[in-house]
């Protein structure tokens, strides 16, 4: 039992102490805080279906207000995905996104231009791209919020 909570609290756990050394390190020249100050200006804030380490992931809505969420979990998939569902091969080496670690840090500007292009695909064009593609998505028979799948 305390292995398989060790495996599910694990990764959360990286990511928090990742934040806290990204802040304490910000703020190396200002005063000492403690890690309940730090966790909240860390900007740990919910971000719905989003994953907090891959990009993209998350929900897309296409023209006529149906929502998949879709998930780029490798280098592979990212080409596949840019390939085959964005019709965009350029991307796929663009500075800012070519890697995963890039595509989370530039998450807001990626999010915008993959919105862009999905939003005006009708439901059936989407899905045709990306069962082509073979590529990980889910349906979503149920509204998104603008305010959850924006962020």
């Amino acid at each position: 039992m305390l292995e398989a909570m060790g495996e599910l609290m694990g990764y959360p756990y990286c990511v928090l102490q990742g934040y806290k050394e990204a802040k304490k390190t910000e703020s190396s020249s200002s005063q000492t805080k403690s890690n309940a100050e730090i966790d909240i200006e860390a900007g740990l804030v919910r971000k719905g279906a989003t994953h907090g380490g891959i990009a993209p992931y998350g929900p897309v809505t296409t023209k006529e207000g149906k929502s998949t969420i879709v998930a780029v979990q490798s280098q592979r998939e990212w080409i596949s995905f840019c390939n085959g569902v964005l019709l965009d091969p350029q991307i796929i080496s663009h500075p800012l996104y070519d890697t995963n670690m890039k595509r989370v840090a530039n998450r807001t500007s990626l999010t915008s231009y993959i919105h862009n292009i999905i939003s005006k695909l009708t439901f059936q064009e989407l899905e045709k791209r990306l069962i082509r593609f073979i590529f990980q998505f889910l349906f979503l028979f149920f509204p998104v919020s603008k305010s959850s799948s924006q962020k």
